[in-house]
């Protein structure tokens, strides 16, 4: 039910208090109790270390995004800064100018420092840590090189990552595992609700071999209550390994201490939300999981090295220069006035934009303010799927404005692209795979959503049009599609 509020009125009725939304208890409910709004006519836009200005004049200095583009889908796939560009520029040109130096000597001594700096960044030891070139390579490395048997089974949520569906999707058919899905439904209540899903599939089977957890899912974006997620397993499946897929995690959680989770595999992108060039990410190894042969990387070429470290420095000749540029990347957040004041912009940002959407659309936040980081996820006034995904497009295309839309029916979950005839992600896998029937569009009680990033190159201004904009649009596409 939308409310018919004015955008006058909306800003008359914003306030600077802090404020997490009610528990939604179902779908009819979602659309009858919208949240209050942040106000931000005197939003603070921080300044960084020479005194930009967060937010557009930040985006015009040191981004390369086109000045009329709006990416509010910063999560997908990150943005290089230009400082740390032109750093990963001057070692290519290195690269290039003593191939034979650089490949048998300067990368690796460049490797080790870029190591080690991402290794403190997390809490961890150097020892532990490899560089990989994304999250997809790691959870590959360590699933498909895992000594698994003929019906060993492995745990995971319903809301893991489509590369982590696939990937086991493989494992089921070539080693025989079996595959058991804890099914979180939707909207999210709290954290107990996933932490009762996870207990009820560990009770199925508490000689499970493997737990996957996401510590931020993607679509729709939910910080999970990890701790709880990984005392429950050591609980009721003390023998199981635990993998978890932060691929979301560097950068957006601030404070990351790996070794504290009490995990026995992490992995984390540096490219969505920590600066670095896009073909970077780690992978953190419990010394008590490691064997000469687990984990492997994707690819084992000739370098010779055995040893956990040297089995990932080299897989083949390519560009590593992303990789030796990491700590450009750390770097860049120390201009940006470091990890509290990104932390601090980038979720009050997120919080108040979704809000201020929520309560304009006459709807509210799919996950509450509790388990959001710097991804906020919006329920869109009641529509259909056509309507979403024409939105989307003429967004994109008429508007230059990119945000991901989704939907949610029970615990399953669908990310559309801006192209009408794309089939939306996780779908295809799930009517391969037969695990569960697949959603179906004309259902009621589907719940669209719009997930928005928020980041140190956006400000409030860019959220404020899709206000009036994605009604109107949604409305259009309506009528459109009836003629």
């Amino acid at each position: 039910m939308a409310l018919a509020i004015s955008l006058a009125l909306v800003a008359a009725l914003l306030t600077l208090v802090a404020f997490i939304p009610p528990p939604m208890a179902s779908a009819e409910e979602v659309h009858a109790t919208p949240v209050p709004v942040t106000d931000d006519e005197e939003w603070p836009l921080p300044l960084t270390e020479d005194g930009t200005r967060y937010g557009r004049d930040l985006k015009a200095r040191m981004f390369y995004l086109s000045p009329t583009y709006v990416n509010l889908n910063h999560g997908s796939y990150g943005t290089v800064p230009r400082p740390v560009k032109a750093v990963q520029d001057d070692l290519f040109l290195l690269q290039e100018s003593r191939p034979d130096a650089w490949f048998r000597k300067e990368y690796y001594r460049r490797l080790d420092d870029a190591r080690g700096r991402i290794a403190s960044y997390v809490g961890a030891s150097e020892d532990d840590v490899v560089l990989v070139e994304n999250a997809s390579s790691a959870v590959n490395s360590v699933l498909r090189s895992m000594p698994f048997e003929r019906g060993d089974a492995v745990v995971r949520l319903s809301t893991a990552y489509g590369m982590v569906v696939e990937t086991l999707d493989y494992l089921r058919g070539t080693a025989g595992i079996e595959v058991i899905v804890a099914e979180v439904t939707y909207p999210v209540e709290g954290p107990d609700q996933m932490v009762r899903a996870l207990e009820e599939a560990l009770r199925r089977r508490p000689d499970v071999k493997l737990c996957v957890f996401s510590h931020i899912s993607s679509m729709p974006a939910i910080v999970e209550p990890l701790d709880r997620l990984v005392a429950s397993v050591r609980s009721i499946a003390p023998s199981a390994t635990v993998l978890v897929d932060g691929a979301h995690a560097p950068g957006q959680l601030i404070g990351l201490d790996v070794p504290s989770l009490g995990v026995d595999f992490y992995l984390g992108n540096c490219h969505k939300w920590m600066y670095a060039p896009k073909g970077t990410a780690f992978l953190w190894s419990s010394p008590s999981r490691r064997t000469s042969t687990f984990p492997e990387p994707t690819v084992i070429s000739s370098s010779g090295r055995r040893d956990y470290e040297g089995r990932y420095a080299y897989t083949g000749t390519r560009d590593y220069t992303a990789f030796a540029s990491l700590g450009s990347a750390l770097d860049f957040r120390s201009y940006l006035g470091g990890e509290g004041q990104i932390g601090d912009y980038c979720r009050g940002l997120a919080f108040a934009a979704g809000r201020f959407l929520a309560l304009a659309w006459g709807t509210d936040l799919l996950v509450p303010e509790g388990m959001s980081g710097y991804m906020i996820n919006v329920i869109l006034p009641p529509t259909n799927e056509d309507a979403v995904r024409h939105m989307q497009k003429e967004l994109d295309e008429v508007h230059d404005v990119y945000l991901v839309c989704g939907a949610v029916l029970d615990s399953r979950w669908e990310e559309f692209g801006n192209d009408a005839d794309d089939i939306p992600r996780n779908v295809a896998a799930t009517q391969r795979r037969g695990e569960r029937e697949a959603p179906n569009s004309a259902e009621p009680t589907k719940i669209f959503f719009v997930r928005l990033s928020a980041q140190v190159y956006l400000e409030m201004e860019d959220f404020r049009p899709l206000a009036k904009l994605v009604p109107e649009l949604l409305q259009k596409a309506e009528v459109d599609l009836l003629e």
